[in-house]
């Protein structure tokens, strides 16, 4: 298991995030909820466990109200889902690592997450 690196997304490199073009989950949180980190620790474990080339990205949406206003999220936590420029799944809600495993599954084919 490779330690995952979960990547924080803003208002400043949204328009690289785009130009990516990656597959992503992205959770978004409010500063407070970053300080305990445990919606962070969980993304970072489920993405271990996967062992995929999907990122993972983080976005205190208190903050960067762009990047909530281009994917439309008004709530957090939120996980999305994203490729193919497109939101392929969102789950609302504090999110145990199973069902972020889960998710991640239900929302990539199987192409996206062995990289063939």
């Amino acid at each position: 298991m490779e330690n995952v690196r979960i990547d924080e997304l803003n208002d400043k490199n949204l328009h690289e995030f785009e130009e990516k073009e990656c597959n992503a989950i992205i959770l978004f949180i409010n500063r407070a909820d970053l300080k305990p980190g445990r919606m962070l620790n969980e993304l970072q474990a489920a993405l271990e466990e996967l062992d995929t080339d999907i990122e993972g990205w983080f976005c205190v949406a208190d903050e960067n109200t762009a990047v909530c206003t281009h994917f439309e999220v008004f709530g957090v936590p939120t996980f999305l889902a994203v490729g193919e420029r497109a939101i392929r799944g969102v789950r609302y809600g504090i999110q145990t690592v199973n069902k972020l495993i889960s998710f991640v599954e239900q929302s990539f084919s199987r192409r996206d997450l062995t990289g063939l």
